[in-house]
């Protein structure tokens, strides 16, 4: 599978179920929090102020963008 975040490239082989990626930990890991960065490959996705466009190849059913905020 290969997931297009403004044409960054992030490949995903051999996925079971799900995975999140988290791009400020640059790490890859399931609800067990097991380690799947050995199946990707590529740049990790982050998003820019405004509109941002994303595809995917591949068997890909659902993608799920939780914002990881911060505040001061």
């Amino acid at each position: 599978m290969q997931l297009y975040v403004n044409s960054r490239e992030i490949i995903i082989n051999n996925l079971v179920s799900y995975m999140t990626l988290d791009s400020v930990l640059k790490e890859a890991y399931n609800d067990t929090y097991a380690n799947l960065n050995n199946i990707i490959s590529g740049d990790y996705p982050y998003f820019h102020v405004g509109k941002n466009i994303i595809t995917w190849v591949g068997n890909i059913t659902k993608i799920e963008i939780i914002p990881n905020w911060c505040y001061l």
